[in-house]
């Protein structure tokens, strides 16, 4: 079980630790509140927004394109905390349809950072790329699309209705990164 304080991304990557000097206040202040509801046995999802594995213009920069994984770390060690060995965490994203999920991982050191809250607990930490498929562009051209296995659990369509923001709404320009732009007007219109 982890400890009142304890925060294992520290061990990982080093160049995060300035991040933990206010991860107390961060904890305090703002993840308590919106971590509160969450009781042991509960099915947890974390989406920690992987846009890209860097910036378009700047390969070797990612940190303003995916959210920083000492963030992540910090998130999933207070979930399993309110867990308390009892529950499953899924930490899932469907990035650009042109991003390398392989290389996100790489760069963010996700991988370690679960393992070492997995060692500390019975909680299950899953992480997926909820992605159906990974294309690939030259010259803004997508020359090859590659199938992946996107989400082990399946898809569910959810229809909303009038409680829907885009309800009454009338657009023909709504469309995904990953979508098929017709279906997605269909339903938005």
């Amino acid at each position: 079980m982890l400890e009142e304080n304890e925060v294992l991304i520290y061990k990982t990557e080093p160049s995060y630790n300035h991040l933990y000097k206010n991860s107390r206040e961060f904890r305090n202040n703002y993840l308590d509140k919106l971590l509160d509801c969450i009781e042991p046995g509960n099915t947890i999802v974390i989406k920690p927004n992987f846009v890209k594995e860097h910036h378009q213009y700047k390969p070797g920069e990612w940190d303003y394109v995916i959210t920083h994984p000492a963030v992540i770390g910090i998130v999933l060690s207070e979930v399993v905390k309110r867990l308390r060995n009892k529950g499953e965490v899924y930490i899932v994203d469907a990035p650009q349809t042109d991003s390398d999920y392989d290389l996100i991982m790489k760069e963010t050191h996700l991988p370690r950072i679960i393992e070492n809250i997995q060692k500390k607990t019975d909680v299950p930490i899953y992480c997926y790329d909820l992605r159906e498929e990974r294309w690939f562009y030259k010259e803004g051209i997508i020359v090859k699309r590659k199938k992946l296995p996107g989400d082990p659990k399946g898809y569910v369509s959810v229809n909303l209705g009038d409680k829907s923001e885009f309800y009454g709404k009338i657009n023909k320009d709504f469309y995904g990164a990953d979508y098929d732009m017709n279906e997605t007007r269909r339903y938005h219109n």
